[in-house]
């Protein structure tokens, strides 16, 4: 290795050499230790700061990770701007677009910033938004529906209850087995308890919605926005017209948005026979 060291009270010294460590002449436990692919700084006998191969470690000498900080007790990692500019945190995998975790200048808030937005912000006082970066409530999220794609959508979902080759759109009740079976208005049984939304082919896998928001255009007849939309007499589907005749069932499933076949799922707990 070259080196250059300026002792108190040396003159400046320069040369290389093979091997060896450089230590403070007047504290033996300060010192930078070599070793292959292994450079450490100690002082007080610790090591303080690490290069392990392609890992940098704070505090711990066998960093497992490229940054890897580790300390007794409470253990911080800060990073702050000047006053007037804000501290953040960049991650970016591979040619992806950048991820922030940033603080605005002199402010209490924290954000989260995906590709041109924030997304969730919180507030000093504790307010978290989704959507929103003026939360008024604990938790205030803002939906925008408007760019599902065809038989797909999201919000409370659950992954539990047995069932395969599902069919994703088509509304379900769980039975008295466990099993996601499709639901229709032709009679209490088949219409009441728990519905659900299919998300895909297995509700372990692909997840099945209780309430949010569903773009229902394979399985939803008739789509006005604003009307309600209601279990059908056909399994698994929905119509924005009500169910008639001896013994069908009348169950609110949820709303009509005013994108086109855009629901708003949150199946009533009520039912209401005919007869």
């Amino acid at each position: 290795m070259s080196y250059k060291f300026r002792g108190r009270g040396h003159a400046e010294l320069s040369g290389t050499m093979s091997t060896g460590d450089i230590t403070y002449t007047e504290d033996s436990n300060t010192k930078i230790d070599f070793d292959e692919d292994y450079i450490a700084l100690l002082t007080a006998g610790n090591s303080v700061l690490v290069v392990s191969g392609a890992n940098v470690g704070v505090g711990t000498p066998i960093p497992a990770q490229n940054l890897h900080v580790s300390g007794t007790g409470n253990t911080t990692l800060r990073v702050q701007g000047s006053p007037g500019y804000y501290g953040a945190l960049n991650v970016k995998g591979g040619t992806g677009d950048s991820a922030w975790l940033w603080q605005p200048a002199d402010t209490s808030e924290l954000r989260f910033f995906t590709v041109d937005d924030d997304r969730m912000i919180i507030l000093g006082s504790g307010e978290i938004g989704v959507g929103t970066t003026a939360p008024k409530t604990a938790l205030d999220m803002h939906h925008n529906p408007t760019g599902l794609s065809n038989d797909t959508g999201g919000g409370e979902v659950v992954t539990f209850g047995g069932g395969s080759s599902l069919t994703a759109g088509k509304i379900y009740y769980l039975n008295s087995s466990g099993t996601w079976t499709e639901a229709d208005a032709d009679a209490i049984a088949t219409s009441n308890g728990l519905l659900a939304i299919a998300l895909g082919t297995t509700p372990g896998t692909h997840g099945m919605l209780l309430r949010g928001f569903f773009d229902a255009t394979s399985h939803l007849s008739n789509f006005i926005s604003g009307l309600p939309v209601y279990l059908s007499a056909t399994a698994g589907t929905m119509d924005t017209t009500q169910p008639s005749g001896t013994d069908k069932v009348v169950r609110c499933i949820g709303y009509c948005t005013n994108t086109a076949n855009v629901i708003y799922f949150n199946p009533e707990s009520t039912t209401l026979e005919l007869s």
